[in-house]
């Protein structure tokens, strides 16, 4: 899975739109749309932060990148 499906998969079971979770996090529509299809697969940490909280993950976003080949 990837870093966007992942995200994806998070804001579908909080039953967001990706224009609802770009109002609660702060992170921009557009970015979030990046991630999602791949565009972007990387971010930065306060938007990791942003996103994780947004999303009640428990750790699941910062445990992709723990986890994430170098």
């Amino acid at each position: 899975m990837t870093f966007g499906q992942l995200v994806k998969e998070l804001r579908a079971q909080r039953q967001l739109t990706q224009e609802e979770l770009a109002k609660v996090s702060g992170v921009s529509n557009a970015l979030i749309s990046y991630i999602e299809t791949g565009k972007r697969r990387r971010v930065s940490l306060l938007t990791l932060f942003k996103l994780e909280k947004s999303l009640r993950a428990k750790g699941k976003l910062i445990n992709y990148f723990k986890s994430a080949p170098k």
